[in-house]
């Protein structure tokens, strides 16, 4: 180990930022690129003279849904260490740092989920990919109830948006047009929403077009109910005379879209991990909970680094709430970080046959409250970071 500052970075350390992120992520920068400063706050770790940049992350905030409530989350991205300092406990302070800080949740996109097991991330849940030929869609009514997003219709699309996924377990609370095409004639990317014929908006998608594939890709798709389903769907179908195939890249596991094709047989389908999960402030994600109506009690120890949830935690639950207070009694259930941020943020399946297989956690009694509590939530991730 040696001695090593944790900061923002700042203007002056703009270019190390830019030499750390290509040399850890192989790839080229621009002479004139070099100088260039960071859009997203990106905290470094440095030597000891306050000015060597060892290692970096960036640091997205965030609102995440959960449970009809939202989380402060920390999205965790660009996480980077030059070659000649890996192994030296630099971004293991650079997380220790971040984990102290007032966020409930941190996720992050991990190349590796057993590396980032150890900073306590667990996988959230899978996603779904489908692509199949237009012709699985030849049933449904082509539709051009439609309008092309251009940015100046932003409110309205966040209202659709945050009414689609209202219901999606850490799904992201969005706020501007970041995750949207809205400038479609510059990057040949599109949003498009679709409206009943009381003019209301019900859904949309983003995608593009890959001529030379004759591929129509969405990375995007949100609806309300099934008719509005079936209506951008049906606009999408406008493609079908030009375009052979349309590929989906960003479903939930269990998205009725699945169900519409006509015949499944046809369909190339996929799992994805959709992103890594972290709890840093055990108590504000259990008093966020959605609890059962009849009463339930269990005494849960964390074993974490993170100080604020390094307890043991009496938990009384009736009518959808519950009380939390630290305690010093014998725990029921113990949970090391990753297998915390599994299951109080997305359960797991209840069945007591599986509690073995469960890794990072030791159930030793007064196990059927507690499984009762974390019945399997789910998780989807919306958009990057």
């Amino acid at each position: 180990m040696i001695p090593i500052i944790i900061r923002p970075i700042t203007p002056p350390d703009a270019a190390q930022h830019n030499m750390v992120a290509s040399q850890s992520f192989i790839c080229r920068i621009k002479p004139e690129e070099l100088n260039q400063f960071p859009t997203t706050p990106v905290i470094g770790a440095f030597a000891d003279d306050n000015s060597t940049l060892i290692a970096q992350l960036e640091i997205n905030a965030m609102q995440s849904r959960f449970c009809g409530n939202s989380l402060k989350c920390v999205g965790v991205g660009g996480v980077a260490t030059k070659p000649e300092f890996r192994r030296t406990g630099a971004v293991r302070k650079l997380f220790d740092h971040l984990f102290e800080q007032d966020w409930d949740i941190s996720a992050l996109y991990p190349f590796s989920s057993s590396y980032y097991r150890k900073f306590g991330y667990e996988t959230s849940g899978l996603g779904l990919r489908a692509s199949t030929d237009f012709t699985e869609l030849s049933h449904i009514e082509r539709s051009s109830s439609v309008e092309l997003f251009d940015g100046s219709q932003l409110d309205t699309l966040l209202e659709l948006y945050n009414k689609t996924f209202k219901n999606y377990n850490l799904s992201f609370i969005r706020a501007d047009s970041k995750h949207f095409a809205d400038k479609p004639y510059e990057t040949t990317n599109y949003t498009y929403m679709w409206k009943n014929t009381e003019g209301e908006y019900k859904s949309f998608a983003t995608y593009h077009v890959d001529r030379e594939k004759s591929c129509v890709t969405v990375n995007e798709i949100g609806f309300t109910d099934r008719e509005s389903m079936l209506g951008i769907l049906g606009f999408l179908r406008c493609y079908d005379g030009n375009q052979r195939t349309i590929s989906f890249t960003n479903l939930p596991i269990d998205s009725p879209l699945i169900n519409v094709f006509g015949n499944l047989n046809r369909v190339t389908m996929g799992c994805y991990n959709v992103g890594a999960i972290r709890v840093i402030n055990v108590e504000n994600v259990l008093k966020a909970k959605l609890w059962p109506e009849e009463h339930g009690s269990f005494i849960l120890r964390c074993n974490d680094t993170v100080s604020r949830n390094n307890k043991t935690f009496e938990v009384e639950y009736q009518n959808g709430k519950c009380s939390v207070t630290i305690t010093d009694k014998l725990p029921d259930v113990v949970l090391e970080p990753y297998a915390a941020s599994k299951i109080l943020l997305t359960g797991f399946d209840g069945r007591e046959d599986n509690l073995s297989f469960v890794e990072g956690a030791e159930f030793k009694s007064n196990c059927n409250d507690f499984i009762k509590a974390f019945k399997p939530l789910g998780a989807f991730f919306t958009g990057g970071f």
